[in-house]
């Protein structure tokens, strides 16, 4: 009888925090993503919105997931890691070379959560 109470217990927990984490998606969906109101006036638009919201609601996800552990040492947010990559500068010369700035500690530490190396970061960055 105790074993099912608590198997009870973990399922009704694992079910609460599901149930917070798809709210959070939706409450993401809505402010961040600017998915508030569509703003189309044909369906093949408005499927194509949903679809690229959702697709990026993933990506949000998996990269809340991969630096669960980074964020909370590291006390930073969504926002926090989303603005330290965006200070990755690439420039092009006039002879079509691409340079790239020195990463810093942090974006090291972020890339390294999804086993990137700079130097995986600066072979990318010749490619394009």
């Amino acid at each position: 009888m105790t074993f099912y109470l608590v198997y009870a217990n973990d399922s009704i927990y694992f079910f609460s925090r599901n149930k917070d984490t798809i709210e959070k998606g939706f409450d993401d969906q809505k402010n961040h993503l600017d998915m508030n109101r569509l703003r189309t006036h044909y369906t093949d638009t408005t499927d194509g919105k949903v679809f690229c919201a959702f697709i990026s609601l993933i990506a949000v996800f998996e990269l809340e997931n991969q630096l669960t552990e980074l964020m909370r040492e590291k006390n930073l947010s969504k926002g926090n890691v989303i603005a330290e990559l965006e200070k990755i500068k690439v420039i092009k010369t006039s002879s079509g070379k691409r340079l790239m700035n020195p990463l810093t500690k942090l974006q090291k530490d972020i890339f390294a959560c999804f086993d990137l190396k700079e130097s995986d970061i600066k072979e990318y960055v010749l490619a394009i």
